[in-house]
């Protein structure tokens, strides 16, 4: 075999085995990558300007939250006081603001990212640097009427909030909440796993897209779980005839209180439906006092 071949192979081989640690990466939840401009920044560059500082201080009071960050972990929980914890990022400026009652927490957009390895974190890199946490407290007994919340890729961590209108938008990365109190919550995930513990909602409408989908709470109104891949469980508190369903899946099991079941529909003319919709993956419904 003459000696292109050979390299030619060898090439295709490289990128297979590649691809292979790529998708293995994705597959166990990483989420750094490499931007261009970490590779090669040009010596003109005013790099300093995309620095986000350090601040953790007290802030105005507000009823409104509105978050739109590209990459970082974001954590909204029960403080002392009304108060922000911003990171310091080697790009993508976190900037904030207080005004009609709303605290604004924008991000910057990143510039020039060509492809990412996920899975992989080099501390003391250019890479390491830009991972970080955006805290957020709001006081005991304070009730937010809005909370939008956008976040590319990264982890989102909610404690001990009372909110009416929630919407969370997520890239990639993982939701947790624990104790919050909404009257309507809708999630919008796209490859990454949402847990809720003791979750109190009036409505509940969450759609994902890859990852396991965890929801224990107790529910008013409708819940809506939409998933395309992955284990959805949900564990609702009150009596199986609370509610009514209507339960299909794809490739996987369904089991409505430890049984075995078919697609379902089911009228128990109930005041509240749980939807459950999985294209891959099983699905587990527990409703119990």
């Amino acid at each position: 075999m003459k000696s292109w071949a050979r390299l030619i192979i060898i090439a295709i081989l490289l990128i297979v085995v590649g691809l292979s640690f790529v998708g293995i990466g994705v597959y166990k939840g990483g989420k750094t990558y490499i931007a261009f401009d970490d590779l090669f920044q040009s010596r003109s560059r005013t790099y300093e300007q995309e620095v986000s500082q350090p601040l953790d201080g007290d802030i105005e009071p507000f009823e409104n939250l509105e978050i739109d960050i590209e990459a970082a972990t974001i954590r909204v929980i029960e403080g002392d006081s009304y108060s922000i914890q911003l990171p310091e990022l080697n790009r993508g400026k976190v900037s904030y603001e207080v005004k009609n009652n709303k605290l604004i927490v924008t991000q910057e957009k990143y510039k020039k990212v060509v492809f990412g390895f996920w899975g992989i974190n080099i501390p003391g890199t250019p890479m390491d640097r830009n991972s970080g946490k955006v805290t957020i407290y709001v006081p005991k007994h304070a009730k937010l009427k809005t909370l939008n919340l956008v976040c590319g890729a990264g982890e989102i961590e909610m404690e001990r909030l009372e909110v009416e209108n929630m919407r969370v938008t997520m890239g990639a990365g993982e939701l947790k909440m624990d104790e919050v109190l909404a009257g309507y919550c809708k999630i919008e995930g796209g490859v990454g796993e949402v847990e809720a513990k003791r979750f109190v909602a009036d409505t509940l409408d969450l759609s994902a897209g890859v990852g396991e989908i965890n929801i224990e709470g107790e529910f008013k109104g409708d819940v809506t779980l939409n998933g395309g891949i992955g284990e959805i469980k949900l564990k609702a508190k009150g009596a199986e005839s609370d509610f009514n369903y209507k339960l299909e899946k794809g490739l996987g099991e369904l089991r409505l209180n430890r049984n075995s079941v078919g697609n379902l529909q089911t009228n128990n003319n109930a005041d509240k439906t749980i939807t459950v919709k999985s294209g891959i993956g099983s699905i587990q419904i527990f409703v119990e006092e």
